[in-house]
């Protein structure tokens, strides 16, 4: 574990029961804490830490019911998500073959998989990820495919999808 600074400027977080996340942006880190039941909201104790490079090349999310964490890193060579069990201390890696550059996670609505996309200059897709690391394309994108995020009943899924147009323009009349 590397030490982590109580003056950090924090990206975001959140509670879900009695875990807390907290995101820290300028020295890349991904902090996970547990209020300790009945004192101040300033006791305490850390579940677990990574660090990262760039805090741009990391994607996350909590499952539904606050017992697991997704998390990824942005990568060239190959995709990899990890999944943290909030009770235990161990990290469980589910390598996705043939995908590379992860950019976004987001649990199912039953927290029994997860929706990822990925980031390429050619086109991004949206995938379908089982825990035992078999996906489907589920969409295909011009150009970059936004976070998926699944609706409370599983119905929907939400996500973006950055076009982009061009035009030509021709303008008579300037002198010469």
């Amino acid at each position: 574990m590397f030490p982590f600074p109580d003056n950090a400027t924090w990206k975001c977080h959140f509670q879900v029961g009695n875990l807390l996340l907290k995101i820290q942006t300028e020295m890349c880190f991904l902090k996970i804490l547990r209020k300790i039941g009945g004192l101040p909201a300033a006791s305490k104790s850390q579940l677990f830490q990574i660090e990262v490079g760039d805090p741009n090349a990391l994607s996350w999310d909590l499952s539904p019911d606050g017992s697991r964490i997704a998390y990824a890193e942005l990568t060239l060579r190959s995709a990899s998500i990890h999944i943290r069990e909030r009770g235990a201390n161990t990290t469980r890696d589910i390598p996705l073959k043939g995908i590379t550059e992860l950019s976004t996670l987001a649990w199912s609505a039953d927290g029994k998989s997860l929706f990822a996309t990925t980031f390429a200059l050619t086109g991004s897709s949206l995938f379908h990820v089982t825990l035992d690391g078999k996906y489907s394309v589920l969409y295909k994108g011009a150009k970059e495919v936004e976070a998926a995020r699944p609706s409370p009943d599983g119905r929907y899924l939400a996500f973006g999808d950055v076009v982009s147009a061009s035009n030509v323009w021709l303008v008579e009349g300037f002198p010469k």
